[in-house]
């Protein structure tokens, strides 16, 4: 028998987000701005923080140097870290001054955004 998990109890869906080696970069750079402390204690930052903080050290694991050019990265995402993951670059795109990581945002909001929709 299969063990119980949260995911499973709740029926909790994943997305599937494919990112190419430019674009997994771009989310490295904006991702370890996230791991650094942070001096806000508002339940909604807390929250936040705790839902990406996991899936923050697993994208930051991905090598981007040792990967091939022509292949893309496949990231399983459960729904409610996708969400809390859109949010936080929709808010960084805001401080992004390098148009080539401000439209790979975009892009990659706007395909977590059609999957959770």
């Amino acid at each position: 028998m299969k063990p119980l998990t949260i995911e499973s109890k709740y029926n909790m869906s994943k997305i599937k987000i494919e990112v190419s080696n430019a674009q997994m970069d771009v989310l490295n750079e904006l991702l370890s701005m996230f791991l650094s402390p942070s001096k806000s204690k508002t339940r909604y930052s807390r929250v936040i923080r705790s839902a990406l903080t996991p899936l923050t050290k697993k994208i930051l694991s991905k090598r981007v140097n040792d990967f091939p050019d022509n292949k893309k990265f496949k990231l399983n995402i459960p729904a409610y870290e996708a969400h809390f993951l859109e949010e936080y670059l929709r808010i960084c795109t805001d401080f992004i001054i390098d148009d080539f990581a401000k439209n790979t945002v975009r892009m990659i909001c706007d395909e977590i955004n059609q999957k959770l929709a």
